[in-house]
């Protein structure tokens, strides 16, 4: 089953250009994005991202807003540095919580695998490891994601999750919901599909828990 992006509307597709002409703007020579931009009599504005206008549909008071919020959790998680922070139990998860990034799409796009159904949750409490933990590792790879592999500002990519072999609904929803929280709402207009695999007769129940914390675009 795959929550996939629909062909963009007329819409969605003058947002697009929107963006894009949002991101020139404050592009320097160099190609990096500004932080700031000068208005007259010296005034400086902080930039808001362009992903964050585009996903309020273009409403700058709404991007700026939902920025502002973005910025005090990186600020108050230590987002910026996560990839710099030791991380003492990343082999330990991945032993646990099978994932990876291979190839990319027909389109080009960053392809991220994970098979959430496959964690034993018992096992990842016996060995010490937290959800929150968990969540911070998916932040982790997220923001190695965003900034080594797709940094273009505007850039999306595709998730593939497999929850084959799913032991707890509950756990595995819970954990999967979360991660969809974060991404909404931090990362946001960053997926362009969401392919769910392995879904049998829990679906119903796992998309009741997932869709609404799910972008309708991307939905």
């Amino acid at each position: 089953m795959a929550a996939a992006a629909q062909p963009l509307s007329p819409r969605e597709q003058s947002l697009s250009v929107l963006g894009n002409q949002l991101l020139q703007a404050h592009i320097s020579p160099r190609g990096s994005l500004r932080g700031f931009g000068e208005f007259g009599g010296g005034q400086q504005v902080e930039v808001v991202p362009p992903r964050f206008v585009m996903a309020e549909k273009g409403d700058l008071a709404k991007g700026r807003a939902r920025w502002e919020e973005t910025k005090a959790w990186r600020a108050s998680g230590g987002i910026d540095t996560i990839l710099s922070t030791p991380h003492p139990k990343f082999d330990l998860i991945k032993s646990i919580y099978p994932h990876c990034f291979h190839m990319r799409s027909k389109e080009g796009l960053c392809v991220y695998y994970e098979k959430p159904g496959m964690i034993d949750f018992k096992r990842m409490k016996d060995l010490g490891v937290t959800i929150e933990e968990l969540l911070q590792h998916r932040i982790f790879l997220l923001e190695y994601q965003f900034t080594y592999l797709e940094p273009d500002e505007l850039a999306k990519a595709v998730t593939v999750i497999d929850v084959g072999g799913m032991k707890s609904l509950t756990s595995v929803g819970d954990f999967i919901k979360r991660v969809m929280e974060v991404t909404s709402k931090h990362y946001p207009d960053r997926a362009r599909y969401i392919y769910i695999l392995n879904v049998g007769w829990t679906f119903n129940a796992m998309w009741s828990m997932v869709s609404k914390v799910i972008d309708p675009v991307t939905r």
